[in-house]
């Protein structure tokens, strides 16, 4: 019973979730399955990749239908001037881009977190737990500090720049 639960929660979300494509997953799927060119290792370390994004459909199903409930009005904000940055690889876009991103009064720049996870319910959480996680902290230490949101998404930004860095 408790497995056919989870196959329908599965199921129903997948099915509401907005996922980007079906037909590019499949054959995403069926290229890292078939292809030649990589060894044994980095195919199931792929496959395994595309199968915890399907597993986690569930998960961003529940965050996206939050953000429809309780962050509706997200969909009326408006993007005046928009400024796309496209350019060959390694032409230093990353570095207009930062540059552009200090002036935050005048450009809103996404993160790859942000992009990545792009929940506002999933924010909220995560500045929650954070909180809740600094607090056990400060009262461990005695001493008071704010938690800032913005000093939440800044560690993780810095934390994810710095794992590819490393990784690549």
């Amino acid at each position: 019973m408790l497995l056919l639960s989870i196959f329908v929660v599965y199921t129903l979300s997948a099915l509401v979730l907005p996922f980007p494509n079906w037909t590019s997953f499949r054959i995403a799927c069926l290229a890292v399955a078939t292809t030649s060119d990589v060894s044994v290792r980095q195919r199931a370390s792929m496959l395994s990749h595309l199968a915890r994004e399907v597993l986690l459909l569930p998960v961003w199903a529940i965050f996206w239908l939050a953000d429809e409930i309780f962050f509706a009005s997200y969909h009326d904000q408006e993007i005046r001037e928009p400024i796309f940055i496209i350019s060959q690889p390694r032409s230093g876009t990353t570095f207009l881009l930062r540059t552009m991103s200090e002036d935050q009064d005048t450009f809103l720049s996404v993160k790859h977190l942000e992009w990545r996870y792009p929940y506002i319910s999933f924010w909220k959480l995560i500045d929650v737990l954070w909180g809740f996680a600094f607090g056990l902290k400060i009262e461990a230490t005695g001493r008071t500090l704010n938690s800032d949101a913005s000093a939440v998404r800044s560690i993780l930004m810095f934390w994810e720049t710095t794992k590819n860095l490393v990784s690549s």
